[in-house]
């Protein structure tokens, strides 16, 4: 997703140390964590982005930074509100400040604020559950401070009803959104919810924004994933194809000749039969994706509808789980060569010349 241009802002990560992410990660991270049991944050975003400001809170709860592309420069704040409202109530307060402080000095930056609130704004923002004063004391402080700073909530601005990102039982509850500085209106073109994105027990939001000055890339680099061979079929269909591409070659060729083609041919087979059995991998992920989605929202449907019990669609909802994990990790395992995690797990790192090597190929792609 950073690779396609997103910004990601997660919460509650636990990680001290990013020396590993460092390793494998080509991009660039911004990380605030000072405790492996509670808070943390990370913004995730790629390297076309210069940043000019960063601002990191003591707690591992708040990174606010300034981003600039080209002429475009934002004010990025990624938020991980404590539980108790009261509290919050307080971190909202300096957590405004911050932007506020921030843009006097950048002004010209237009605003993206995300996080785990730990509230619901509204009565609308939660189903079957308790809102007491203090948290409403707390939505309160927030859309308050969002009117006066002109932010608009990026989901709202598209769905009206539901996109509640915490679940527990027959309890649903909105805690997560996206904060935006009202210029950006015109430029939302999606807002959906994503219970898939992780294993995490909150639902991702995600904005699609318009992107008029979208740079096309190439499709980079090729690499052959050799481990589809250890299935004997898919080995031997490999072969047969290669066979065939070698039966057309000429008598007259000389051998330089047949063996540039014959790389030729084991390249364009292989390549091809992975991108059909990843095609194939990534369907099934995204209809069972989508299957859990839609068991989401008819348990929604029926909780509202006031049906008594939901004991099917959770176990449903259960087992889809379980498939969805698998497949994933089937899949990363099978991708695994791309990030070149092994480099750490054997302690093998690429030397300088080849380093800019790849970087040298990856510009021109």
């Amino acid at each position: 997703m950073v690779e396609k241009g997103s910004i990601i802002m997660l919460q509650e990560t636990h990680l001290i140390s990013i020396e590993y992410l460092k390793l494998i990660y080509k991009y660039k991270i911004i990380s605030n964590c000072v405790r492996t049991n509670s808070a943390g944050t990370i913004l995730l975003f790629d390297n076309n982005y210069e940043v000019e400001y960063q601002l990191k809170e003591d707690e591992g709860r708040t990174i606010v930074a300034v981003l600039k592309k080209e002429d475009s420069s934002l004010i990025v704040m990624n938020s991980y509100f404590p539980n108790d409202h009261k509290e919050a109530i307080k971190f909202a307060e300096e957590s405004y400040t911050k932007l506020l402080e921030t843009q006097a000095e950048y002004p010209d930056s237009r605003i993206i604020w995300a996080g785990d609130l730990n509230v619901c704004l509204t009565q609308e923002d939660c189903m079957n559950r308790q809102r007491l004063k203090s948290e409403q004391s707390l939505a309160n402080v927030i859309l308050e401070n969002n009117r006066m700073m002109k932010l608009i909530d990026a989901y709202r601005s598209k769905k009206k009803m539901d996109g509640f990102t915490w679940k527990r039982g027959n309890c649903y509850s909105r805690l997560d959104y996206v904060f935006v500085s009202s210029e950006f209106e015109t430029q939302i073109k999606e807002a959906s919810v994503d219970w898939n994105f992780d294993t995490s027990d909150h639902a991702a939001v995600r904005i699609d924004f318009e992107d008029e000055d979208e740079v096309k890339v190439g499709p980079g680099i090729t690499k052959l994933n050799m481990k589809i061979l250890e299935d004997p079929k898919i080995s031997e269909e490999v072969r047969k194809e290669i066979e065939e591409m070698m039966n057309q070659t000429n008598e007259y060729w000389n051998p330089h000749m047949k063996l540039e083609f014959l790389k030729v041919a084991i390249r364009s087979t292989i390549a091809n039969k992975v991108a059909q059995i990843r095609k194939l991998e990534k369907d099934e992920i995204k209809d069972t994706e989508e299957e859990l989605t839609s068991l989401e929202d008819m348990k929604i449907r029926w909780i509202r509808n006031l049906i008594s019990s939901t004991e099917n669609i959770d176990k449903a909802i259960s087992r889809l789980k379980g498939k969805l994990q698998n497949l994933k990790n089937r899949l990363e395992n099978k991708i695994n060569f791309i990030t070149k995690a092994k480099w750490f797990e054997y302690g093998e790192k690429s030397n300088k010349f080849f380093l800019n090597l790849n970087k040298s190929k990856q510009r021109r792609n």
